[in-house]
């Protein structure tokens, strides 16, 4: 009955769109499926699963997404949807539709490639900060053919199907026909609505397993509502009390002293080995946009990206065991400012109540320090300048950047020597007036789109991550030679690490390594 009225009524199309809404979302899954395939557990059999829960993730999208242009069709009178004038925007929509399908496709084929992963929290902050990430998908992408491209397939699509839609506009249906047809998607809708949920993609203890089996609309849906990780997924727990006892063995070390018996209180008094009133030395912590150990030769990376880092090196004091706490700056900028572990869910940086923490800055200032955090772009993504300001920095961003001060810029924000000519001349001004500086200085050339001043290293700008390296390293150099003529530097300490690593994709949802 359904099926004979579906032959030529108005809910035709929706159908048909559902199909090939269906038949690109499988596409695009077994795409992602062979980028991966190398890291999935399991081979065929783990594939053949995550169809099928996909298939089952895509079909709850597919009947949310489709109630309003649903509803339309049902409830429309006659003499609105046989009308003439309506017809284009009939054949409109189609279009649209397909193009903005084809379009989260491709963006999700670029973002997995980027991230590992399908739409989730990354993609939902980023949609805040669409200046960086607008502009940065400008300049990383060859926008305008991939944007032409996808709307000559969507054309593609629809052409088949106009015959469809002016036919249905001829028919007279009554509103109960129209109702019946809509009925089963009507009911999925109500179905899913009550039962849907994201963990029906977790078919394995393979993170890329579960993203494929994922639909990316639906998960960033899903993340837009929490806007955070969700703690019982992603965390292993332990019983409150067990930890407790773990974290004191952990803290107990010589020289520190529990303040209290209680086994919840684990505030130290620490004993200070040497004199309070010690030489109070310039501090430079350069942290480094995604600078992943495998790219430093010094640390047992394979290609010659790094010679002026190996190089200092074999003068510097290094750490050879640091590791990430996370895949994101804000995580980085967490651990070193305040000192803490990742903190379930959200970083500080971008939290509630984040201000007047016992944080590197603050301390620094209240022994005479001018503490600073310098920022190549503008400071207010991730909530990077709130948190700083209120927390014992003072800010220096982009917008204190004068026009001459900037010889290269990008979406994200001038290039690394651009920035570091900037914190020479803080530190500079700090010392002529007798104060101790302290600036946490975050680069930003190690990052997509790779771009940054021509003539500096042999590979040109653009072309990818290896070429951002060796730039990154050279500004490192440069910065170095330049700081080196400077009356303040032999009472200045550098600090050189990275933020994160530059790859955050991994076979685990938060890879340790």
């Amino acid at each position: 009955m359904v099926s004979e009225n579906l032959r030529d009524c108005r809910l035709r199309v929706a159908y048909l769109f559902a199909g090939i809404f269906l038949a690109i979302s499988t596409a695009l899954r077994l795409a992602l499926a062979v980028r991966a395939w190398r890291f999935l557990d399991g081979g065929l059999p783990v594939l053949i699963k995550a169809l099928g829960a996909g298939l089952v993730m895509d079909l709850a999208t597919l009947s949310y997404a489709g109630i309003p242009y649903l509803a339309f069709l049902v409830l429309a009178p006659r003499r609105v949807y046989s009308s003439r004038r309506i017809t284009p925007l009939l054949h409109g929509a189609v279009v649209g539709s397909m193009y903005l399908v084809l379009f989260v496709a491709v963006a999700e084929w670029f973002f997995f490639e980027e991230f590992g992963a399908r739409f989730n929290f990354i993609a939902v902050d980023y949609l805040v900060y669409t200046q960086e990430v607008l502009g940065n998908i400008w300049e990383s992408y060859p926008l305008v053919p991939i944007l032409l491209g996808i709307l000559l397939v969507a054309v593609g699509i629809w052409w088949p199907l106009r015959k469809a839609i002016e036919t249905s506009q001829k028919r007279r249906e009554p509103l109960g026909s129209r109702a019946l047809a809509a009925a089963p998607w009507a009911a999925a809708a109500v179905l899913f609505g009550l039962t849907a949920d994201l963990d029906w993609s977790r078919i394995s203890g393979n993170n890329y397993a579960n993203e494929i089996a994922s639909n990316g609309i639906y998960s960033f849906f899903s993340a837009f509502k929490a806007n955070e990780i969700d703690y019982e997924t992603f965390y292993p727990k332990l019983e409150p009390e067990k930890a407790m006892a773990r974290m004191k063995v952990a803290l107990a070390e010589p020289k520190a002293e529990f303040l209290s018996s209680d086994p919840w209180d684990v505030r130290r008094r620490i004993a200070n080995g040497g004199p309070l009133g010690g030489k109070r030395l310039n501090i430079a912590l350069v942290v480094v946009e995604s600078l992943s150990a495998e790219y430093v030769g010094a640390l047992g990376g394979r290609r010659t990206l790094t010679p002026h880092l190996d190089r200092l090196a074999s003068q510097s004091l290094v750490f050879t065991s640091i590791c990430a706490t996370g895949t994101r700056t804000d995580r980085g900028l967490e651990a070193m400012t305040l000192s803490v572990p990742p903190t379930p869910g959200r970083s500080l940086v971008k939290r509630q109540g984040n201000e007047e923490l016992f944080s590197l800055g603050r301390v620094l200032k209240q022994r005479g320090y001018q503490a600073e955090f310098i920022y190549g772009g503008y400071g207010y993504f991730d909530n990077m300048n709130y948190f700083f300001s209120h927390n014992g920095f003072q800010v220096v961003d982009r917008s204190d950047f004068a026009s001459n001060e900037i010889t290269f810029s990008n979406a994200w924000g001038v290039c690394d020597e651009d920035l570091y000519r900037k914190a020479m001349q803080r530190i500079r001004q700090a010392h002529e007036r007798g104060i101790p500086f302290f600036g946490l200085i975050l680069t930003t050339s190690n990052h997509r789109p790779y771009t940054y001043p021509d003539g500096r290293v042999k590979i040109p700008s653009g072309k990818g991550r290896a070429g951002a390296v060796l730039y990154t390293d050279w500004a490192i150099g440069h910065f170095l030679e330049e700081a080196r003529k400077e009356p303040w530097f032999e009472d200045t300490l550098f600090v050189i690490v990275a933020d994160h690593c530059a790859n955050s994709a991994g076979k685990a949802a938060l890879p340790v390594h």
